[in-house]
């Protein structure tokens, strides 16, 4: 999550962002969103493009064991133009296969991946929404089939980056919350409101529903019997100066997440579910937030293609029983390396996850069952340095290196040895082919 592009997100307006984003962008799912509801080439009512993204990675050092992944993704996306009957509506359909493996379920000893790509596997229905622009493009509507996080928490900027602990969203929101993310899809509704032409403030309430993320999901199951309640994101964003300018964007906002959830450690007596081996017990009602900001430091005057941002973001827990209690996160992006690069990119994030109190509890009973009563660090640390290579128009990649400092041992809390540092290397690459 990042304010640098807010624009870019899906139900954005057809005007386009500042050209440090265009060329790395294509790749992301917010931004593939506002391409698709811009106006086609042939000024046809329907606008079709079909990506396909490929992330890999290898541990050479750390971890519970040295290996190789490969995870990829195929979204098609089109946007029907409904002006010639409604004035402002558009239709948004996207289907998406993807496949592969993540390296962290198996070799990383973390929850966290370095593959933000990987996710549930085969094809789904992920978009399927109606949008309605008024007033000229200042207030947006839409409504239907869509996953939260398309249009809340994410940012183009991660176009330039791998790691799911900062994309598509950062995994602290789905360790805290029941916010829906791509490509599954639920029933949703969101308002956009430009309150002028540097801010605006959007709020939405999705459908929390298990049966939208079981293996073998199709984005086809639209009953809402097994919902378990709603989540409810809100933001309010500020830019303070125009964007061919060293702008300063402010974001402030949060979630409210009504829907049922499972305790990270109690079971349904009151036990350590960890070791009694009972269900875990049912909870409700769970809230967080978060400040975010982006500053344009260095842009060359007249030249609106290359610039060097940073950006910050601190998310926090206010209610719940969690695993994690704080999200800390500091990067920067430049666009424009050297001379005849133009549109190549090199970026650095680096982010803090501090676990809360009952996540550590949980490791340390599981470990002292087996003997071991060593404590844990509270704080994982990851962070990623990325350079993107512009082949042309439709090809962009991206090698990449991870360093991940005290890898959680969550998904293994019965392991007894503390799992070693990560070193991690990636590449990832998208091709896009405009079909319509």
């Amino acid at each position: 999550l990042w304010p640098a592009a807010p624009e870019l997100s899906a139900g954005a307006s057809t005007r386009r962002d500042d050209a440090t984003c265009r060329e790395a962008t294509f790749a992301t799912d917010s931004a593939q969103a506002q391409k698709s509801s811009g106006p086609s080439s042939n000024n046809s009512p329907l606008v079709l493009s079909a990506t396909y993204s490929g992330q890999a990675a290898g541990n050479p050092r750390g971890g519970v064991r040295q290996d190789i992944a490969y995870a990829g993704r195929l979204l098609v996306s089109s946007a029907v133009d409904l002006d010639r009957f409604i004035q402002g509506g558009t239709l948004r359909v996207w289907f998406t296969n993807r496949q592969g493996r993540n390296l962290a379920d198996f070799a990383l000893g973390t929850s966290t991946g370095v593959q933000e790509i990987y996710s549930p596997q085969g094809w789904h229905l992920s978009v399927l929404s109606y949008e309605q622009t008024l007033f000229d493009g200042r207030l947006e509507l839409e409504a239907g089939r869509t996953p939260a996080n398309v249009s809340f928490f994410s940012s183009p900027l991660c176009g330039y980056l791998q790691t799911n602990s900062a994309c598509g969203s950062p995994t602290f929101l789905f360790k805290t919350s029941n916010l829906t993310y791509f490509p599954p899809s639920s029933w949703g509704a969101r308002v956009k409101a430009q309150l002028s032409d540097r801010g605006y403030v959007h709020v939405g309430v999705y459908e929390v529903n298990p049966d939208r993320t079981r293996p073998g999901a199709t984005g086809l199951e639209w009953s809402v019997k097994n919902a378990t309640g709603v989540i409810v994101p809100f933001q309010f964003s500020y830019t303070t100066a125009s964007r061919n300018e060293h702008s300063r964007t402010y974001q402030i906002g949060g979630w409210y997440d009504a829907a049922e959830y499972t305790d990270p450690v109690a079971d349904d007596l009151g036990g350590l579910a960890v070791l009694s081996g009972r269900p875990h017990a049912t909870r409700h009602g769970r809230s967080g937030v978060y400040f975010s900001v982006d500053q344009v430091v260095w842009r060359p005057a007249g030249d609106a293609e290359r610039s060097l941002r940073l950006f910050g973001l601190v998310m926090a827990k206010v209610s719940g029983r969690v695993t994690e209690d704080r999200f800390l996160q500091f990067g920067l992006a430049q666009t424009g390396t050297f001379p005849g690069r133009r549109t190549d990119s090199v970026a650095f994030v680096i982010n803090d996850q501090t676990f809360s109190r009952l996540a550590l509890h949980n490791i340390r009973a599981a470990r002292a069952s087996r003997g071991n009563t060593e404590d844990l660090p509270r704080h994982q640390i990851m962070m990623e340095l990325a350079y993107g290579i512009q082949i042309n128009a439709n090809l962009r990649i991206s090698p990449n290196i991870h360093y991940i400092i005290n890898p959680d041992q969550l998904a293994d809390p019965f392991r007894t040895q503390r799992v070693g540092n990560v070193l991690a290397i990636g590449l990832r690459f998208a091709v896009e082919v405009p079909l319509l």
